[in-house]
């Protein structure tokens, strides 16, 4: 058993099911011992904590494929998920929905397949290593987010074999 003062707390305490800590309710008022008015509190440990990062605890926007087909305009919707599978049917302007805010960043896969345009949001910029969009093949674009607040956008285009 330890003597622990609420007041003294500055970080999580740790311990395993069944331990016993005393806490002091007013360390000024010694009416029952040396240390203060104290109390026995029970800990119950029901729930190990686990620090691990796994797939089924990520949120469903970082592990859900979007498949659609678009044409017109169309609309990624960064609340869905991270990865897009998307077949043209006609030209298809793109734009973002739900795009970070704050300094913060994100990243997003897009596949897409199609013999037709895309045109990409004019604030995205296309990086010096990409390829040219071919409708005749499955096309990998990685959009990065480096600032949400100032639709700071890049991206890289690369054509896939199948």
């Amino acid at each position: 058993m330890a003597d622990i003062k609420l007041s003294e707390i500055t970080k999580e305490l740790t311990t395993s099911q069944g331990n016993e800590f005393t806490y002091i309710l007013d360390p000024n008022d010694v009416t029952d011992g040396p240390n203060g008015t104290s109390k026995k509190m029970q800990l119950s440990v029901s729930d190990a904590k686990d620090n691990t990062i796994t797939r089924d605890k990520l949120g469903v926007e970082l592990k859900s494929r979007v498949t659609a087909n678009v044409s017109g305009t169309y609309a990624i919707d960064r609340a869905l998920g991270v990865v897009y599978e998307l077949t043209m049917t006609a030209n298809t302007t793109f734009t973002d929905s739900n795009l970070v805010t704050g300094t913060t960043t994100e990243d997003i896969l897009i596949l897409l397949s199609g013999a037709f345009v895309p045109t990409f949001p004019a604030y995205w910029e296309v990086m010096p290593s990409s390829e040219a969009y071919d409708g005749g093949v499955r096309n990998l674009i990685i959009a990065i987010t480096i600032n949400g607040d100032t639709n700071n956008v890049i991206y890289q285009l690369q054509n896939l074999q199948t």
